[in-house]
């Protein structure tokens, strides 16, 4: 049985068969912050750790909220205890859209942000957001871009090698040009 965060998982439970068995998973999980929270991705790793991307609405887990809405990742182990969390975000509206993990742990979460980023710049009102982190939660880097519309990263994934973004513009993406 699986409630509160990860409760999707259990709602596509009977899907995994076209896709193989999922790690071993048999735990309760709510977690969340006072405010309105969403899980918005879930990942394993090579060693059947479980990382979630969410929203969250205040500071989550002991985190510090940078403003209205926030993307965490949190790692958590296989039997459900949660190794680390982190909440990244701006002052202004941040959505997470996904996350994904390499074998060792490495993690790269999407999403999109109307604020900017420190030591980043806005290209527009929604930019695309990467935040990546080692397997101990440490951050490797953040990358925010756009054009000058709006850009949302929907989603992340990775071949085990590399990590994919897919999204969508409203305008055009710098190097790019508008089909339509």
């Amino acid at each position: 049985q699986i409630l509160g965060t990860i409760a999707f998982l259990a709602a596509i439970g009977s899907t995994w068969a076209l896709f193989g068995p999922p790690p071993a998973v048999d735990l309760d999980h709510q977690g969340g912050t006072s405010q309105t929270d969403s899980g918005r991705g879930i990942d394993f790793d090579a060693a059947g750790n479980i990382y979630l991307a969410l929203n969250v609405g205040a500071a989550y887990q002991g985190q510090t909220s940078k403003g209205s809405t926030d993307g965490v990742v949190q790692k958590m182990s296989a039997a459900g205890a949660i190794l680390w969390a982190r909440q990244v975000g701006t002052i202004q509206y941040d959505n997470i859209g996904g996350v994904a993990a390499l074998a060792d742990g490495t993690t790269l979460i999407a999403g999109h942000t109307q604020g900017t980023f420190a030591g980043q710049t806005s290209a527009g009102f929604d930019d695309h957001y990467v935040v990546g982190h080692d397997s101990s939660g440490t951050q490797l880097g953040l990358d925010q871009y756009g054009g000058t519309s709006s850009e949302y990263a929907n989603d992340v994934a990775t071949d085990g090698t590399s990590f994919y973004v897919v999204g969508s513009t409203w305008g055009t993406i710098p190097g790019q040009s508008s089909s339509g």
